[in-house]
């Protein structure tokens, strides 16, 4: 994970009581930030449209991304693309 995703991750999780690792009925939790906002995936392989709904908005969008999961763990996420996020991915949407 990112040092500057961990280190704002560790902040919200004291604040909200969030445990890294947690289980949910669906299976496992991860946390990541979407526009500097945590949010909780709902699932490990994000599409744009997904991407740019946790963020707000609607519409066409700028996305990008860093501290994903392999293969690509950083870049810019396209309409017909999807980013495999893991505990602590940062993606900005404008």
């Amino acid at each position: 994970m990112c040092e500057l995703g961990a280190a704002c991750l560790a902040r919200q999780n004291e604040k909200s009581g969030y445990i890294a690792g947690e289980v949910e009925e669906d299976g496992l939790m991860t946390m990541i930030l979407v526009n500097a906002v945590p949010h909780i995936a709902p699932k490990a392989e994000l599409t744009y449209g997904e991407v740019v709904a946790l963020a707000g908005l609607s519409g066409n969008a700028t996305v990008t991304y860093r501290c994903a999961a392999a293969p690509r763990p950083e870049g810019s996420l396209r309409p017909d693309q999807t980013v495999t996020v893991r505990e602590g991915t940062i993606i900005n949407a404008m």
